[in-house]
């Protein structure tokens, strides 16, 4: 189970590099390597789950997600806007909390429960961070 879940999230790391390097524009760049970087900590952190090492819990805060690009769909993405760049981070975040969400449903051992749910929690803020920032950016600016 764990490894669907990490071979999903490399699918995800792989669009968000793939889109990172038809980019030209530096604060395009600046904002997939903070995403991406975000990425590959989850992935670090699941294998660590998956080799068996110990993690501890740490205090979360929630961030409210504001749902600025539900209702907006995903159509070719331009590598050099700043739109289309962060609507498509809120996309793949989406996708990757359903899947882990899916995940965390059929997990029936409770320590390992307790861990997805830490994870889970983390991704929130992570799509969180993306709508509010295309809610900032994008939204407030038209």
């Amino acid at each position: 189970m764990i490894d669907s879940i990490i071979r999903n999230e490399e699918g995800i790391l792989g669009q968000m590099m793939e889109l990172r390097d038809r980019s030209s524009l530096s604060n395009i760049i600046m904002f997939l390597d903070a995403f991406i970087q975000s990425r590959e900590n989850t992935i670090r952190f699941l294998r660590g789950i998956e080799s068996g090492e110990e993690h501890r819990g740490e205090i979360r805060r929630e961030i409210k997600e504001i749902g600025s690009t539900e209702h907006l769909a995903m159509g070719d993405v331009d590598p050099n806007s700043l739109r289309d760049t962060l609507l498509f981070i809120s996309k793949l975040e989406e996708e990757s909390l359903r899947g882990i969400s899916e995940a965390v449903g059929k997990v029936s051992d409770p320590g390992l429960r307790r861990l997805l749910e830490g994870m889970l929690s983390d991704r929130r803020k992570v799509k969180a961070k993306a709508e509010h920032l295309y809610h900032d950016l994008i939204e407030t600016s038209y």
